[in-house]
């Protein structure tokens, strides 16, 4: 009981701690088709070239370009809510 306490109030903290539309922005993502997460994931986390993104998911390094910038624009527009 005391521990299902303790994460209530830790999750709490963090949801005030990164706020609303922090959380949108997270939900936005989350809720995005697996290649569009990874496409993000292999050009802002692992620091890829859209040419090497586009190699691994079989696609052109234009339709990478074109897909980031239009997932970032989504994201931006949860951020700004």
């Amino acid at each position: 009981m005391l521990q299902k306490m303790r994460r209530g109030k830790l999750k709490s903290q963090w949801m005030q701690r990164i706020g609303k539309s922090s959380l949108l922005a997270l939900r936005q993502m989350i809720t995005a088709a697996q290649r569009d997460r990874m496409l993000l994931e292999l050009r802002y986390f692992r620091e890829m070239t859209q040419t090497k993104t586009a190699e691994i998911l079989q696609i052109s390094q234009v339709q990478v370009s074109r897909k980031e910038k239009k997932l970032l624009s989504k994201l931006r527009e949860a951020l700004l809510e």
